[in-house]
């Protein structure tokens, strides 16, 4: 491997000494050593995978402006490095034991000091500010995962250390440990069993590869209530549309004994189908050959069953790193997946050891917890619902379930999770999923509605390729909520503590907008496009019982399905509930500015916070907005500020406005809404204690 002369010189004790080892004294050039430094290259790669790319171009832009160039120095840290000294004889052999060497990007230097008294004034002003908005980003730290090898002299000095990996994600070493693995979870993991308590449901359709090796085809055959067999299932992305598989699909399914080709199959089925055989399983799940293509009562009827297909299956297979069915992800593995790039190194004993630096997009939270298949809505409930997973990526194979996570290259496991602690509950389970959540698999219980919450904020950032599915895509995973907490649902949301599931908001740096057709109510987070949270600040949803109380009562609601199951699309679903309503007049809000808290600190702020959800939606200064109070947060985000109200902003609906059902009838007459009617437009809170006090309660359907 060739290096610069600055990498060939990086040791552990000048990574871990206060001000780093020095790599290059500026951005530029990183760029040009790394057109012959392979090091450099992967520093650079992995600054550019985790900088946005508008901040790299604003780099860029400065650091070569022939006038006044920026230098931006690069420099390389070893976090661990204060700890060296000590401990040695501790080794770092579990995957959570990181080491990481952090490159810095800066902090920003100048060539020249600014000069005052330069002719051009408003270039000066127009360069003073770009380097003012550069200056606040600065410097931006990414880490870059290093490890050794067992018996290697750096093992001793706190490096992690991991084993070989193997030349593909299909050797047969990988398939030993998998099937060591699963061993392990079925014997000593209660949770990891197949249920005794209830009836095992099967796909009505699976993919039968008993002659796959003699014939190259899998046929696809009907369950009956006497089968009773071990199935794998697929948890892939589609990627985009494939019309000749499509067309080939349609064409065998509507044989009376339908056979399938695997050299017709795209990459991704056929490495599925490959790691379902070497697993020595006979049968196999995809969606797309076993459920109907172009017949919708098919796929209603199957999508109901996605809680049992994903819960029942013996194992899933998940592609979790590739972007699309053509890509596959068994693969002969290159040198850089394999070894990463290999530096001579010493430690601070003089002794010189192999470090590997491992490529961008390697570790199982990047490639698990945020690559193309955890962007993929329908993928959130089929990798929690089933009981083990087994995630073949390109560069590492990684196996969970709900107690452990084992790697291909682990020295030696990690310590097991007990579903059944309350430190695991928060800190692991649903209740702490989101958008920055604990990169593992959750328990597929939902305990609560706050674990509820949870699933929503994970869901709702993930991409649908078709929208209307919306409600489908996660009907498994409320399907098991239910069964828990035994609680009728509304549209994505649970009567039981229904003022919590009310109070969902767009988050603040983010977009989303209302569906233009209808799919689930308005007051349901269901109906929009983009992402939604639950204002997690200060414990709010920390317990199920304590932190949000209720301030409405539901009355009734009316729920009309889609199809037959409870948890899928629906066609209508209102809500009648009593409460505070307050008329405010619009200059009383604050638009899209949901309590910015210095604003309020006195407390008494009149102005309500609040997001308007409808953008198309204008506000006159002269219109007045209904309010309606759903909750109380019974303290404030400090000890000397008042509870928090919390409200939804609603429109008033007239008749021909309400939702209207396919079977021609509609919700628009006097008796199915005897009370004003009202869908809501927006979210708000408010400091003031008594702000619905004189408000008296009402009774109003929500639509």
């Amino acid at each position: 491997m060739v290096f610069c002369t600055s990498c060939k010189s990086i040791t552990l004790p000048s990574a871990s000494e206060r001000g780093g080892h020095h790599l290059h004294d500026e951005w530029i050039s990183l760029e040009h050593s790394a057109e012959a430094c392979e090091l450099c290259r992967l520093f650079l790669d992995h600054l550019r995978a985790n900088i946005e790319v508008s901040i790299v171009e604003e780099i860029v832009r400065l650091c070569t402006d022939h006038q006044r160039p920026l230098k931006i120095p690069i420099s390389a840290h070893y976090i661990l490095g204060s700890f060296l000294p000590e401990r040695r004889q501790e080794l770092q052999e579990t995957p959570s034991q990181k080491s990481h060497l952090s490159i810095a990007c800066g902090p920003l230097t100048r060539n020249d000091e600014v000069n005052d008294d330069d002719d051009d004034d408003d270039n000066e002003s127009s360069r003073s500010k770009l380097t003012a908005d550069l200056l606040q980003r600065l410097p931006i730290y990414v880490a870059v995962p290093v490890y050794v090898y067992p018996g290697d002299p750096l093992s001793t000095s706190r490096v992690q250390i991991r084993e070989p990996l193997n030349a593909t994600s299909l050797d047969s070493e990988v398939l030993r440990k998998v099937r060591q693995w699963r061993s392990h979870c079925l014997t000593t993991h209660p949770e990891c069993r197949p249920s005794n308590t209830r009836p095992r449901i099967y796909p009505s359709r699976l993919l039968d590869l008993r002659n796959v090796e003699s014939t190259g085809t899998a046929q696809i055959v009907r369950t009956s209530p006497s089968f009773h067999h071990d199935y794998v299932a697929l948890s892939y992305c589609w990627g985009a549309k494939y019309r000749r598989w499509l067309d080939y699909v349609k064409a065998c399914q509507r044989d009376q004994d339908p056979w399938v080709e695997i050299d017709q199959m795209p990459q991704t089925l056929r490495d599925a189908v490959a790691s379902t055989v070497a697993l020595d399983f006979h049968y196999l799940w995809i969606d797309c050959l076993c459920i109907l293509q172009g017949n919708k009562n098919d796929w209603l009827e199957e999508g109901s069953k996605m809680c049992e297909i994903y819960g029942n299956a013996a194992l899933t297979l998940s592609a979790s790193d590739s972007q699309d069915c053509r890509d596959g992800f068994v693969v002969v593995r290159t040198p850089l997946q394999r070894e990463g790039i290999i530096l001579p190194c010493l430690d601070e004993a003089g002794m010189m050891g192999s470090l590997h630096f491992c490529a961008p997009g390697t570790p199982f939270d990047e490639i698990v917890g945020r690559g193309p298949v955890a962007r993929r809505a329908w993928c959130l409930q089929e990798r929690q619902i089933s009981r083990q997973v087994l995630h073949i990526c390109r560069g590492e194979v990684f196996f969970e379930c709900v107690r452990c996570l084992r790697h291909e290259s682990e020295r030696r496991p990690d310590d097991e999770f007990d579903p059944n602690d309350e430190w695991w509950r928060f800190h692991v389970s649903l209740e702490s999923q989101g958008p920055n959540a604990f990169p593992r698999k959750p328990s597929p219980d939902v305990y609560n509605v706050l674990s509820w919450c949870g699933i929503v904020e994970d869901y709702s950032r993930r991409d649908l390729a078709f929208v209307e599915d919306k409600l489908a895509a996660i009907a498994g995973l409320a399907r098991r909520a239910h069964r828990i907490m035994g609680s009728d649902y509304l549209a994505g949301l649970w009567t039981h503590r229904l003022h919590i599931g009310l109070a969902w908001q767009v988050p603040m740096d983010m977009r989303a907008t209302r569906a233009p057709v209808y799919r689930a109510p308005s007051w349901s987070w269901a109906s929009m496009d983009g992402p939604v949270s639950y204002d997690r600040s200060d414990g709010f949803v920390q317990s199920d019982d304590g932190f949000l109380e209720s301030a409405i009562h539901l009355l009734d609601s009316s729920v009309s399905l889609m199809g037959s199951d409870p948890f899928g699309p629906v066609e209508c679903v209102n809500i009648t509930v009593s409460g505070r309503l307050a008329q405010i007049p619009s200059s009383d809000l604050l638009h899209n500015d949901i309590l910015e808290y210095p604003a309020w600190m006195s407390g008494a702020a009149p102005q309500i916070g609040w997001h308007l959800e409808d953008e198309k939606r204008g506000l006159d200064t002269d219109d007045t907005i209904t309010c309606l109070k759903v909750a109380v947060k019974p303290f404030g985000p400090g000890p000397s500020l008042p509870p928090t109200n919390s409200m939804l902003i609603l429109e008033r609906v007239e008749d021909h406005d309400r939702c209207h059902r396919s079977d021609g009838g509609d919700d628009s007459d006097d008796r199915a809404h005897p009370f004003p009617t009202y869908k809501r437009i927006g979210f708000g809170q408010v400091f003031v204690t008594d702000y619905f006090d004189d408000c008296p309660p009402m009774t109003i359907t929500l639509i």
